[in-house]
């Protein structure tokens, strides 16, 4: 079932869908790709904050596989002479000393907005919208990756409370996943093309925090390929975002939002 935009939703244009638990309806949300000029203006303008590596840190970077690379030579017979690496093993190493940069070919920051609200009395239940998913990845060449969001919640809490009832959820899945989900109307995460056997393959990564007005930066942890939701992961797997939120007028209101990927550091240029 569609729904009219209400009143105090956010500037979005598209048809507001009930969130669904069987025949309970549990809020409804909204996903745009079709945004209007002054939101995309808008959405365009927000500037990511990455803690990306400084120059000097890329320089110290280049510097060591360099080294690696030529080894040295003894000047002296007192002085030890270090043989050139072969390159597999300056990879271990760079790796070892966590030497990352951002990949941004495998970035990912659509333009989709998203609203979600609960409106069911209910409070165990949770509301949650798929709202993207990322072209296929190179797996192998994924370093780590981090869940950026510019968001909010309601902007209000009664009673008081500090615990956040609004956050973002991803998950790794075979690249043919989402389509099928999308054919089927599988929207909320949970239905069976989601999961794999009985378990869920959703990982909480931030939450907005509580009682925010106004749209701002939040980071969710940086994650590894060691991490558990790589675990059998297709080589070209895609990420899948869905926002979640639970207990009645909680909302879940992103304006735009970045999968950022971190790559090993390798040399552009070969070093001679």
């Amino acid at each position: 079932m569609t729904r009219t935009r209400p009143m105090s939703s956010p500037a979005v244009h598209g048809p507001f869908i009930d969130i669904l638990d069987g025949t309970q309806v549990l809020g409804y949300s909204c996903v745009t790709g079709s945004v209007n000029n002054q939101l995309l203006v808008y959405h365009r303008s927000r500037t990511v904050r990455h803690p990306a590596p400084s120059a000097d840190e890329r320089l110290l970077y280049h510097q060591l596989w360099r080294a690696f690379l030529r080894g040295s030579q003894s000047s002296s017979s007192s002085e030890h002479t270090r043989p050139a690496l072969p390159v597999e093993l300056i990879r271990m190493l760079i790796r070892a000393m966590g030497c990352m940069v951002p990949d941004n070919q495998q970035t990912k920051r659509p333009e989709e907005s998203l609203f979600l609200r609960v409106t069911t009395r209910d409070e165990k239940p949770i509301a949650s919208r798929v709202w993207f998913c990322t072209d296929p990845l190179n797996v192998v060449d994924i370093a780590a990756i981090r869940l950026i969001t510019f968001s909010r919640d309601q902007g209000w809490v009664s009673p008081p409370t500090d615990v956040c009832h609004s956050w973002y959820e991803w998950g790794v899945f075979p690249r043919d996943v989402p389509a099928k989900a999308q054919a089927t109307g599988a929207l909320t995460g949970n239905e069976p093309v989601w999961t794999k056997g009985k378990e869920a393959k959703w990982h909480r990564t931030h939450g907005n925090p509580v009682a925010s007005r106004s749209y701002e930066q939040h980071d969710g942890p940086l994650v590894g390929l060691d991490d558990e939701m790589w675990l059998d992961a297709p080589a070209e797997s895609v990420i899948v975002v869905r926002a979640c939120a639970q207990q009645a007028l909680w909302e879940n209101n992103a304006s735009c939002v970045e999968v950022l990927v971190w790559k090993w550091f390798e040399p552009v240029i070969p070093v001679l």
